[in-house]
């Protein structure tokens, strides 16, 4: 069955690979002009295993990946964190973030603006 290609964006079939002991998943490509076959390496199927307890972010292969979803939950924890020091830097480390956020965010003022009016909504 064909699926979106989450690396390339064309047409394809999702394939399972297994090299080793650890399976990975690549998008099978067929063209018909050239009756050729190619594939585009997605990541493997169970996630990075070395690295995942380094860090906060988890690493999968790019099909499973939500960018803008782990940013938020990485913004959300980082508050949390902050949430037991004193209201002054709390105030201060939470303005930092946000000022950091609205700057990449200022080609989209509408949108923000529009989102700030429905989340203080009284």
């Amino acid at each position: 069955m064909d699926s979106v290609c989450p690396k390339c964006g064309r047409s394809g079939s999702k394939v399972v690979r297994e090299i080793g002991s650890r399976r990975y998943v690549y998008y099978r490509h067929y063209n018909p002009e050239t009756k050729g076959v190619s594939y585009c390496y997605v990541g493997p199927l169970d996630g990075y295993v070395r690295v995942e307890a380094l860090h906060d972010l988890e690493l999968t292969n790019i099909e499973d990946q939500d960018y803008i979803e782990t940013a938020i939950n990485s913004l959300l924890k980082a508050v949390r964190k902050l949430g037991n020091k004193s209201n002054l830097e709390y105030d201060a480390a939470l303005e930092e973030v946000l000022t950091k956020l609205f700057a990449h965010l200022s080609s989209h003022r509408e949108a923000v603006e529009r989102a700030f009016k429905r989340a203080f909504q009284a």
